[in-house]
């Protein structure tokens, strides 16, 4: 027999667990096997609870996610394993706790209070989820889904001769960042502060360009995100189109963080341009709407820069540098494999 004092977190916590063991079934094929498993898993509760109240409040709602589970003693027990071997047993294999126990709670929650916020913002409800173990970092995977209105997407494939092409906000910022981040080159130490935080922050909590929704589906093309690099991704765009461009590098738009840290380091143009994590848009606009859909974007206060013009393909695409000769680059974009 034990007091427990339900006014409190602690007693509440073992009040419900509790409450979830007699909800289980009794007259499962698999009780017996079930009632050896529960005595571990109380005990590593009760362990657990002592160093952990939020990851404690998971394993004791256990309990009620097998409650009635399974037709057949194999199912059963299946499902059982699988759920012992997510949530119970990274707990008690030490080897497997790094991961889990490196995050604190704080870390949790803020997360947790992003993700809502992110939701507010963005008009998103969060459908479900799952956990599992691995014993290598955190790692944590978000899938966005959305819905478009039948016959108005606006893919990448449909790019045609005469079209300008049109990129969103400023290109490089985030790969920029990064390179700061990593301190992989020389004089980072003589960017400002003020421009640093610009540049990781854009690298860190990329904004993705929703308000330009309408104006895109009004008016462009085609059109795609630069995530892996805006000469790669232009690339893409274009091969798949069947066309090519003459593109003005000059006018690739960059913030006066970007500038000037290419000022002190003139090869982080190419970084910059093919270094990718923009999440900009990227899009090809006919020319006789070229100056609606400028007017639409300002609108919508996001800003957008005619680079250049598609051509007849498909050859690949000419980089004007800014003496107006065509140039190349080594690496057009980040490679996934």
């Amino acid at each position: 027999s034990m007091h427990i004092r339900s006014n409190s977190l602690w007693g509440y916590l073992m009040l419900r667990a509790l409450a979830n063991l007699r909800r289980w079934r009794r007259d499962s094929l698999r009780h017996s096997q079930e009632l050896a498993a529960r005595q571990v898993w109380w005990h590593t509760l009760c362990q657990l609870a002592r160093r952990n109240l939020g990851f404690a409040r998971v394993l004791a709602e256990l309990p009620q996610v097998l409650k009635g589970y399974g037709d057949t003693q194999a199912r059963g027990r299946a499902h059982y394993q699988r759920l012992w071997d997510t949530h119970v047993q990274p707990v008690l294999n030490a080897s497997s706790t790094q991961a889990i126990f490196e995050v604190s709670e704080e870390q949790v929650q803020a997360f947790a209070q992003g993700l809502k916020e992110d939701g507010h913002a963005f008009g998103l409800s969060l459908i479900g989820g799952d956990t599992v173990r691995t014993p290598g970092p955190l790692m944590i995977n978000v899938t966005a889904l959305g819905l478009v209105p039948q016959g108005a997407m606006i893919q990448r494939t449909t790019a045609k001769a005469g079209d300008r092409i049109y990129v969103s906000g400023t290109i490089g910022d985030s790969a920029l960042g990064l390179a700061l981040r990593q301190k992989t080159f020389a004089r980072s130490d003589e960017v400002k502060s003020e421009w640093q935080d610009h540049l990781l922050n854009r690298y860190l909590l990329p904004q993705p360009r929703t308000g330009l929704i309408m104006s895109l589906r009004n008016h462009a093309q085609a059109s795609m995100d630069v995530s892996d690099g805006l000469i790669g991704d232009l690339t893409k765009l274009l091969k798949v189109s069947g066309a090519s461009a003459r593109v003005d590098l000059a006018r690739i738009p960059l913030s006066p963080a970007a500038q000037d840290l290419i000022a002190l380091q003139p090869h982080l143009f190419d970084q910059a341009v093919t270094g990718g994590d923009d999440y900009e848009i990227l899009c090809t606009v006919p020319q006789a709407q070229g100056a609606q859909f400028e007017r639409a974007a300002s609108e919508a206060q996001i800003p957008v820069t005619w680079i250049g013009d598609v051509t007849q393909g498909p050859h690949a695409p000419i980089w004007l540098d800014h003496n107006g000769q065509s140039r190349t680059f080594a690496k057009a974009s980040f490679s996934h494999f």
